[in-house]
């Protein structure tokens, strides 16, 4: 991309430390459950609703599935890392109680291919997923997904830093005594563990914390580590190229390696469980099959109409108030009326 990170919305309207995150997750929950309440004809009792916890587990398995079904369609990483990005961010904004995590993730996967240039059209993604009517849902909620990411498209991941450190890594290796073929075998390794250690990170909040470039050195240093080489040595050695110090970014590549062990795609019974449970408590205001939100697209409709019919009687006006020789003639067609009645 052309564009800076440093200079990108990503940065300036994406990035935030944990209590940020927490304090947005926390209000989408309860103002979806006060929106619940306040609709709904009996006592919800607390048991009910979905929590803050059961909330990030329901997201995790949807971000998983989302890798998996780029793997299956053979789309390139920078696509699922955009999906993930925009499944996050929506979830910044509304609860799960508010819309189906399943449909927000396969209109992530939708947009976020056009946004990659890796087109992949709806039709394919329902034809793979079994369900064809589902191309006309996921055509239908792109327009929302990207008013409520605010146009802000463009996501900045961490394999294009990690690939710059892969070349970085065997020019480093190339330094030390091992012979070319021992080279070709640890840079290799290096590369493909670091990718899969990258692909778990994008399921942790690590995208909201830190910089992808932070993101992709923290897990080549992990990859390092497991390998047994120098790890502390080569994030040294990038950070100098970069005229920083390995010091001052040790805690977050800490903090990022920990955030792995947060990453774990809850297992398929639990969701089924927590999915129960959405099921019994939708939101009314985002759930097309309630009375409330019949109500609310029929009042809706009935504004617009207005709207639409103000307008057309200002545009009638001002051209009649703009146009005399108009005016003569309807008089005159008029008068033609009047006389051809009385005849």
């Amino acid at each position: 991309m052309a564009m800076l990170f440093r200079n990108s919305t990503q940065r300036t309207q994406w990035m935030m430390d944990k209590e940020q995150l927490t304090c947005r997750r926390s209000d989408a929950n309860q103002k979806s459950v006060k929106a619940i309440r306040m609709n709904s004809t009996s006592d919800v009792d607390e048991t009910q609703l979905v929590t803050l916890e059961e909330e990030s587990a329901l997201q995790l398995f949807y971000q998983g599935k989302c890798q998996e079904l780029c793997r299956k369609l053979g789309l390139p990483r920078k696509v699922q890392a955009t999906s993930i990005a925009y499944i996050k961010r929506m979830y910044l904004k509304y609860s799960v109680m508010d819309h189906s995590p399943r449909l927000i993730m396969l209109t992530s996967l939708y947009l976020a291919g056009k946004t990659e240039e890796s087109y992949i059209s709806a039709e394919r993604i329902a034809e793979v997923m079994g369900e064809p009517t589902l191309e006309k849902a996921i055509l239908k909620f792109e327009t929302q997904i990207i008013q409520d990411l605010d146009f802000q498209l463009i996501v900045f991941n961490p394999y294009r830093s990690l690939e710059g450190f892969c070349i970085f890594l065997r020019d480093w290796l190339e330094e030390t005594s091992y012979d070319s073929e021992k080279i070709d075998q640890l840079s290799g390794r290096m590369k493909t563990e670091a990718y899969q250690l990258a692909d778990r990170l994008l399921l942790s909040d690590a995208v909201f914390l830190y910089p992808p470039s932070q993101c992709a050195l923290a897990m080549m240093r992990l990859a390092l580590q497991r390998e047994g080489l120098d790890a502390a040595g080569f994030v040294e050695r990038t950070c100098k190229q970069a005229g920083g110090s390995a010091v001052d970014i040790d805690a977050h590549l800490n903090h990022m390696q920990n955030l792995l062990l947060d990453a774990k795609v809850p297992s398929e019974d639990r969701l089924k469980k927590i999915d129960l449970k959405l099921k019994r408590c939708r939101n009314p205001l985002f759930d097309k099959t309630s009375e409330v939100y019949k109500k609310i697209k029929q009042e809706e409709e009935m504004r617009k109409a207005e709207r639409k019919r103000k307008k057309h009687l200002e545009r009638t006006n001002n051209n009649n108030a703009g146009n005399p020789v108009g005016q003569q003639v309807a008089g005159s067609t008029e008068g033609k009326r009047r006389r051809s009645s009385m005849d």
